[in-house]
């Protein structure tokens, strides 16, 4: 059993990154070898290049207990390309390959060897005050600066723990290891997320542009700068931090964040020109937060178009693909731009009301300037309180109803539900 869980996660953890100067892999040290070459569990000596004639021995030998994962890792080449058995066919060689390609890459989760954040949202189905606690610990600043040392560390002891819960309060080990994984790497996908767009990375970058777009001004040049980079980071968080399993090319996501930053940004400003001229001090105020909240929705709903047209994975309880369903990638989308008027609105929003009582007290008459401070201290405040409650709103895995799918994928599983990533 053992040696099962550590030929796993050389397979599982490798997934993590590829090509990339934040995406390494994580296979080497669980491998046991200075080439990344995974040996099984069970033994940590380095095998010596084997003879022609004893190849066909080579490729029947494993570690105790090792399972199929295991075999795929011993007969791995440097390079990705894979030795097959000279007794199989053209075609068993063909699909031994796409398996190995896929268990390497940690595409399709079979049984345990699913994602592990995948394997805890499912299994940890809290509640709105659960996910809420949750998610403060997640944000944490500290995980922005966590190194990639300790998330690898952390990731494969996670994997060779299959059965570790992050309420299992006696391992402090396992606690933060969750916090980890769960903060900085992609249940999708499993590399890790990019520092800014890490969703702990949220309030510090969007509180200051929020505060900034909902100023009082008299020129809207001096919205251009706030409004674009708003509109920026949010776009490339919701893209990131969407699903991901889904077939998308480098070129369709710049193409399509640089159409949704140009068209968020116009329809931001647009309307102020309104408010401009506008002597109804009451739809002075409201009218940007209006604004704000329903493009804040629709950033969402653009920058994650690809979800409703492609079609994204559900799977059951056990990581098994079932297939992609659009229906699912509807219903993600919906949910998460629901969560966005929830944060985005209520931030802009109280901050306005405060500020209105704050300017009748005699303290605002002494010290005119302390409006601004007040402003943005609260504006702080809100929203971080509205982040983790706006995304403990829905759970990052949810499930759906299988009765609500397509009819292929409901052909496919006797299961009731299944699962899909929402993102975040």
């Amino acid at each position: 059993m053992h040696g099962d869980r550590s030929g796993g996660g050389g397979v599982g953890s490798g997934a993590l990154a590829r090509g990339d100067s934040e995406q390494r892999e994580f296979g080497d040290r669980a491998a046991g070898t200075p080439d990344g070459r995974g040996q099984g569990a069970g033994t940590r000596r380095h095998r010596a290049p084997a003879a022609p004639g004893s190849r066909q021995r080579e490729q029947g030998t494993r570690a105790p207990g090792a399972g199929h994962a295991a075999r795929l890792l011993l007969r791995a080449r440097p390079g990705g390309r894979w030795r097959s058995s000279p007794h199989t066919g053209p075609r068993k060689q063909s699909r031994r390959r796409k398996r190995g390609a896929r268990a390497a890459l940690g595409v399709h989760r079979r049984g345990s060897r699913m994602e592990p954040n995948v394997r805890f949202w499912i299994t940890e189905r809290q509640s709105f005050i659960q996910r809420f606690l949750q998610w403060t610990e997640l944000l944490d600043p500290t995980n922005l600066v966590v190194s990639i040392e300790k998330i690898e560390k952390s990731r494969q002891l996670l994997l060779t723990n299959e059965d570790a819960s992050i309420r299992d309060l006696e391992d402090q080990r396992i606690k933060e290891a969750w916090k980890r994984s769960l903060s900085t790497v992609h249940p999708d996908n499993s590399k890790l997320i990019p520092v800014p767009l890490r969703p702990a990375a949220l309030l510090p970058f969007t509180a200051p542009m929020i505060f900034f777009s909902m100023m009082s001004v008299k020129s809207l040049k001096s919205l251009i700068l706030p409004q674009m980079s708003f509109y920026t980071y949010t776009t490339a968080f919701n893209i990131v931090n969407g699903n991901a399993s889904y077939n998308r090319r480098l070129y369709e996501s710049l193409l399509l964040g640089t159409g949704v930053i140009a068209s968020s940004s116009f329809f931001g400003l647009f309307p102020r020109l309104l408010q401009m001229r506008l002597h109804n001090v009451l739809l002075k105020k409201a009218l940007p937060i209006i604004i704000l909240t329903h493009i804040s929705a629709m950033n969402v709903v653009a920058a994650r178009s690809l979800e409703p047209i492609r079609g994204i994975e559900v799977m059951d309880k056990e990581g098994n693909v079932m297939g992609y369903s659009r229906k699912a990638g509807t219903k993600a989308v919906k949910d998460t731009a629901a969560s966005r008027v929830v944060l985005f609105g209520t931030s802009a929003f109280i901050p306005e009301v405060f500020s209105h009582f704050f300017v009748r007290t005699q303290f605002f008459r002494q010290y005119p300037w302390s409006l601004w401070t007040f402003k943005l201290s609260c504006t702080v405040l809100v929203m971080g309180l509205m982040v983790p409650v706006s995304f403990s709103i829905f759970p990052q895995i949810e499930r759906i109803q299988c009765s609500e799918l397509e009819k292929e994928i409901q052909s496919a599983t006797e299961e009731t539900e299944l699962f899909y990533n929402r993102g975040v």
